[in-house]
């Protein structure tokens, strides 16, 4: 039996956003239907999937057409777009407040109570709610998710087991990751919606310390929200091309942000540190061999980019993986 929480008076809309994880995403809807509390809408957006996602989406929206939208976008936006388009899509139903999340993400059973009972409790509505993300297989937590940022956006900070077991049961951040804030509508009225076009990587981050902003925000340490994120076995040069994304789009938001001072000192100490140690990467490990001219070529376009704040698919992974391949061969 669903808890006692009017929904009439407290309207929740989830967004999902799902790229060609059919499998994950199933268990994540599975969770959001079983929630404690009822969903008044669930968007799913689907970033151009190729494999059955489509077809699944359509199913499920047929046995609840009051309950699901589905958006299927004729190109993969990345997460940022995805987020972008799902956020847009909540704001015309005007809820209280819109769940977001990826498709690898489980919230427990009760996420969504325990999130709400804490926003009723308050004579204010903070900016945005989390749950303590955990990994799911190792049930680890995932500090990384919540953190503090300087004023120069040069510097995150994570939260730690000590900051969790010192506080009530909440603690107020900066920033969040995408797994599972619960957002407050009049905070996306204030502050708009978040950056389409970084494609992938810092949009959370971003958007949800833009939100911090204009309103207190928390992490919720006694909220669990599960996280199926694997242990990346991938090559630091395969990876590559996320923090060519995560360089480029940290630039533009400190030069759409910041002037002035503030400005200039946070651009030398990102490009002194940040860029600097992937360029140091590139030029140095013998790993690279003969792909170390078409990476000086991606992170020269990421700074450029960045600095121009030039946003949008500037790198594709598909075509990234098979030049580092080929190069290599």
């Amino acid at each position: 039996m669903k808890e006692e929480i009017k929904i009439s008076e407290l309207k929740v809309c989830a967004v999902v956003v799902t790229y060609n994880r059919i499998e994950l995403l199933k268990v994540c809807i599975e969770a959001l239907l079983n929630q404690s509390v009822t969903l008044n809408k669930l968007i799913v957006i689907d970033n151009n999937s190729s494999d059955g996602t489509k077809e699944y989406l359509g199913e499920i929206a047929n046995t609840n057409k009051e309950l699901f939208e589905i958006i299927l976008l004729p190109i993969n936006l990345g997460g940022a777009g995805g987020f972008y388009e799902g956020i847009k899509a909540a704001c015309e139903y005007k809820p209280d407040w819109i769940w977001i999340m990826d498709d690898d993400t489980e919230p427990e059973k009760n996420c969504l109570l325990k999130l709400m009972n804490f926003v009723k409790e308050l004579d204010y509505n903070p900016g945005f709610v989390g749950p303590l993300n955990v990994h799911k297989f190792s049930n680890k937590v995932q500090f990384h998710h919540h953190r503090y940022i300087n004023n120069t956006l040069t510097n995150d900070t994570k939260i730690d087991q000590k900051l969790i077991d010192s506080n009530n049961n909440h603690i107020r951040i900066d920033a969040n990751s995408f797994v599972g804030p619960l957002i407050s509508f009049d905070a996306v009225k204030k502050v708009g919606l978040p950056m389409r076009d970084f494609f992938i990587w810092d949009d959370d981050i971003e958007y949800t310390y833009r939100i911090s902003r204009v309103a207190p925000s928390f992490v919720l340490t006694n909220c669990i929200i599960y996280h199926k994120d694997k242990n990346n076995t991938m090559k630091r040069v395969e990876r590559l091309w996320k923090t060519f994304y995560a360089l480029r789009n940290r630039l533009i938001w400190i030069n759409t942000s910041l002037n002035g001072t503030n400005r200039l000192k946070a651009n030398v100490t990102w490009l002194k540190t940040r860029v600097w140690e992937t360029l140091q990467y590139i030029l140095t490990d013998k790993s690279i061999k003969g792909r170390r001219l078409y990476l000086i070529y991606c992170i020269t376009n990421t700074v450029l980019h960045g600095l121009r704040k030039k946003g949008g698919k500037f790198i594709d992974p598909i075509s990234y993986m098979e030049k580092i391949n080929n190069i290599s061969k």
